[in-house]
Formats: structure tokens, sequence, C-alpha cells
């Protein structure tokens, strides 16, 4: 298992990682820091601090073994799309200028100081929950930091930045962005079709940019672009319910072979009575619905990962 390490991440300002098993990369990297700070380079590992040029292949690799932690979670990854930066501008009662950066894509936006982990890297990294998602590699590092400013520093600092402000504001567009929404043709999830939803209006995947971006998650979830009988991709059986978790993870949405949303369980009541025997009751929730707890128990005995 390897664990993202928020507070020894922060103290020394490169990507720490604790793990059990280092791969060889990692006690590498760990020496070659011993060796630039001058510390004790025999002593024994404990973690392993990365150097921000290699953060980001480590992280891939380290992703790809499923064993990827952080506060004590499995982080659902991100490599291909990337988040943006704004930044907001409001007036202290003092009249001094508070500038702070905010990251978004067509969907979410995070306050950076809301987010539980910036690591600095090529891309720069982002950690909120569970999911971990790249900055664009046009932004630098010092953009991500807020700044509290006096109105002459300010006026400097918008001249200054004025190009960059422009790039960096929320586009104005006039078109839609679309969301990715994948239809499982198949009960076992193994075959898939990608469709693309602009507000409401549903249309099969293209090469346009703006959709490129969520086939590469598809493909980075474990699916292949195979085309068998009607379908587009395909994943191994034994790998598609992961596949479609991570996806659900970074906020698709999924729907199986008779168009059925699939729904997250979110929310588990179980109540227990002892009388002859042990009668135990509750209900188990997904999203708006609700299901006895006798149909969890038995969908849990067959094994399955569905629950119509």
């Amino acid at each position: 298992m390897f664990t993202i390490d928020k507070t020894k991440s922060h103290s020394f300002r490169t990507l720490t990682i604790v793990t059990e098993t280092p791969l060889p990369l990692l006690i590498e990297e760990e020496k070659g820091y011993r060796a630039r700070e001058k510390t004790l380079v025999n002593a024994p590992i404990h973690f392993f601090r990365i150097r921000p040029t290699k953060s980001f292949l480590l992280l891939q690799t380290l992703a790809a073994t499923g064993k990827l932690f952080f506060d004590g979670k499995q982080l659902a990854c991100d490599f291909f799309s990337r988040l943006k930066l704004k930044y907001r501008i409001d007036q202290q009662e003092d009249t001094r200028i508070t500038i702070t950066p905010h990251l978004f894509d067509s969907r979410n936006e995070w306050k950076l100081i809301d987010c539980d982990l910036l690591l600095s890297g090529s891309p720069h990294i982002m950690i909120k929950g569970q999911i971990l998602r790249c900055i664009d590699d046009d932004v630098v590092w010092s953009e991500l930091q807020p700044q509290l400013l006096s109105m002459n520093e300010y006026e400097k600092w918008k001249e200054d930045n004025e190009y960059q402000i422009e790039l960096q504001r929320a586009p104005q567009k006039s078109h839609i962005e679309p969301h990715p929404l994948l239809l499982l043709t198949d009960r076992t999830g193994a075959f898939a079709n990608l469709l693309m939803d602009y507000n409401g209006l549903q249309k099969p995947f293209s090469s346009d940019p703006l959709e490129t971006c969520y086939e590469n998650d598809l493909i980075e979830s474990g699916f292949q672009k195979k085309e068998v009988a009607t379908s587009q991709y395909y994943c191994s059986v034994d790998k598609a319910f992961t596949a479609i978790d991570f996806l659900l993870d970074v906020g698709w949405r999924v729907f199986d072979s008779q168009k059925r949303e699939i729904m997250r369980l979110t929310d588990l009541h179980i109540a227990v009575q002892q009388e002859d025997a042990l009668r135990i009751t509750g209900s188990a929730h997904f999203g708006e619905e609700e299901l006895e707890i006798t149909d969890l128990i038995q969908a849990m005995k067959r094994k399955e990962n569905y629950i119509p």
C-alpha cells in the first residue's frame, strides 16, 4: 500500500510517500533527496520524498497498482483532464485587496485553500477528498498562492498580470460544455458506448477536442476502444466493476443495458433486536432510492455488485 503523507508533504514541500514495500524508484528518489540535503544517507528509510519533476510519473505508476491512498482512503486519479485557474478579487474594509486563486473545470470549482493537498510538479497536482486531479500546464506555482495587497500593489499586480488574468478567467463560451455518459450494453458491464450530454441533448462521442479528454478518462479506467457488435468499448469482466467505480468517482453518469442509472450506496440503517433469536432490520439508500436490508444481503450472498 502506498500512502501520500499530507503533513510531511507540506513540511518538506515535496511529494512524500509512506509504504512498507518500496519500489526501486522510491528508494533512488529518497537517496537523492538525502544526498542533496546532506542528511544521513545510510539511516533507515521510513518515508520517501519525491522531486517535483518525478512526482507525476511516479503517481501514475502507483495509481496503476490500485493501492494509492490518501487520508486512509484509496485515491481516484484523473491524469488526463486539466484544471484551469482563475482569481476571485475581494476588497477588504481597510481597502486592501484579497486575491484568491480558484481551480475549475466544466463541472466544478474549488477554492485552493479548501483543497486537501497541493503538490508542485509538472504538472502540479491537487487532491480534494478521494480525487486527485492535474492542474493546467501553463499555471506556475507562484500563481497558486493567495495574496493580500494594498490598492497600489493591486494596481501594479493587475497591470503586470493583465494578459495572464484574461487567460485564467473562467471562459465565457456561447456553446454548452459536454458531460460524459457511459451506456453499458450488456449485464456484465464489459461492453459499453460513450455518449456526450449537451444540456439534455445526447449524442455519440466524436473527435471534438472538448470530448477527447473524456475518452482518455474511459481508457485510463480500464476500457479499451474495441468495436464488438453495437459496442465501441470493451473492458474485461473481472475489471469492469472497478472501472465503472472509478468513472463514478470522477463525476460520470453510468447507465446499465436497460438504461437505468447506476447509483452508489449512500447510506445504511440497521437495527438489531434480541427476541428468541436476533432480528435484524434496516434499509439501504442509493441516492433517493430506498431498499430493504434483505435485498442487499441477498445480493451480497449471490456475490452481485448491482441490485436492480
